[in-house]
Order: C-alpha cells, then sequence, then structure tokens
C-alpha cells in the first residue's frame, strides 16, 4: 500500500511552543510503499506533572508497535519505566515533587493500517483511552468516529491513562478498541481534543477544511481562526492526516 502521513499542531493560545503538551508519532512526514504503518495521538493532561513527556511516550510505544491491542499492559508497564528515567534529575519545589508524585495522565487514540494482497484496500485496526479520536473518511465523508461518535460525549473528566501503577480507572481497563477495512483513497485524522469535538459538531464542513490543509502554517491559519470564530476551544490542537491507497506495491 501506498501511505501518507503528516502531522500538525499548534499550542494553546497565549502559550509559548515549549509548554504545548500534546505529542503525536512518527513526528516527521512520511511518503512510503509499507505492509504496515502506526500511528498515533496523545494529549497530555495540563493539570499534572510532565504530562507532555507522557504522552510523547505512549505516542512513541504505539508508533513502535507496544501498545497495539493484547500488548496494552506490558507495553504501559515499559512506558512508565521509561517516563520515570527521562524526567530531569534536578530539586523541584514542593508543589512540583508533589505533583510528580500523583503521576502524569493523558488521552491517547492509536491507529495501524495494513495492505491486504487479495482487495483493492487492507484493515485497520485503533486503541484509545479517553477523547482523542480517530476519524475514517472516505470520499470528503465520514464512515467512523471512534472512540467518541458525539460531542455530547465530551467531558471535563475523561478517560486517562496514568503514568504510574494504580487502579483499573486509570489503566488498560480504559482503553477501548475498534478495526476496520479501508479502501483505496480513504483517509484517517487522529485528533487530541479540542479539533476532536470541533469536528464532530461542524461534520463536513470541517472536514473539508482540514483534508485542504497542506503546511503548519495553514493548520495554525485555520485553528486561530476557528478560535476567533467561537467555534474551537482554546486549547493545544494536533492532527495526524493519513491517506492510504493500492498505487504501489509494499515492500
Amino acid at each position: 500500500m501506498h501511505v501518507r502521513l503528516a502531522g500538525f499542531w499548534l499550542q494553546k493560545r497565549g502559550n509559548l511552543p515549549a509548554e504545548y503538551e500534546d505529542a503525536f508519532a512518527p513526528e516527521c512526514r512520511v511518503e512510503t510503499e509499507a505492509w504496515r504503518l502506526r500511528t498515533a495521538v496523545a494529549d497530555g493532561a495540563t493539570e499534572t506533572s510532565f504530562s507532555g513527556l507522557w504522552a510523547r511516550e505512549l505516542v512513541t510505544a504505539y508508533a513502535k508497535g507496544r501498545l497495539e491491542d493484547g500488548r496494552l499492559c506490558s507495553g504501559l508497564h515499559a512506558a512508565r519505566r521509561r517516563w520515570r528515567h527521562a524526567i530531569p534529575n534536578r530539586p523541584l519545589p514542593w508543589y512540583a515533587a508533589e505533583k510528580l508524585r500523583q503521576g502524569a495522565y493523558a488521552t491517547v487514540v492509536g491507529l495501524t493500517v495494513m495492505h491486504d494482497l487479495q482487495h483493492q484496500g487492507g484493515g485497520w485496526a485503533a486503541i484509545a483511552a479517553g477523547d482523542s479520536c480517530l476519524f475514517h473518511l472516505r470520499a470528503g465523508r465520514l464512515v467512523r468516529a471512534f472512540p467518541l461518535q458525539n460531542v455530547d460525549q465530551f467531558s471535563s473528566r475523561p478517560a486517562l491513562l496514568a503514568s504510574l501503577p494504580g487502579p483499573a480507572s486509570s489503566g488498560p481497563a480504559l482503553a477501548a478498541s475498534a478495526a476496520g477495512s479501508w479502501r483505496s483513497g480513504d483517509s484517517f485524522l487522529l485528533a487530541t481534543d479540542a479539533v476532536a469535538e470541533w469536528l464532530l459538531r461542524e461534520g463536513r464542513r470541517a472536514w473539508g477544511e482540514l483534508l485542504e490543509v497542506l503546511e503548519p502554517a495553514d493548520f495554525a491559519g485555520l485553528m486561530e481562526h476557528r478560535r476567533q470564530a467561537g467555534t474551537l476551544r482554546n486549547d493545544d490542537c494536533t492532527v495526524v492526516r493519513l491517506d492510504v491507497s493500492t498505487r504501489g506495491r509494499p515492500q
């Protein structure tokens, strides 16, 4: 299959780029022939410590095949260990140290697309925890949204994966899974909550606007325009777009 992937992001208005706490993987643009490709986005919970780092650990783990359905428990254990080792080894103010003891939290959605030589397309599988969402598009129309399907499902307390071991309410029990098939020419969008909510509320108009985005500056302009119009919450914004086709032979 031929795959083309690009990720776009913009920090919350009023924040510096260094304060961006979402993450996506892979971070570089991809255009290649492949049997399989994995991608993910995650949203670090702002009120927790080192949540951006935790979000990056989650998307990296998924992109490397460590967090797929059936491997989530072992994959989370390894990601938690890497998160703890990646925290800067320096004294922290008491309030920062207390937050660190509570751990970091994030939502995540990961997508794996696979080629099927017997058909003009292939299959896909996804996992998600919280309100980062996957959208499967065909000819500009929504085929499926996962894990949320309408704006009423968004809340101020989404399910979150924790960077520290704890009760089931913050672990693998929260992860949902889904699977489906794709046809040549289909597109997938993975989005963190603010963009996902806007996509579900606005529908086809929003799909069309995002599918016209080609460069980071285009994405930043669109997000700011929608913020000013009041249709997009002021939050970190992240989207990964993946286009799939059968125009080439996988290698």
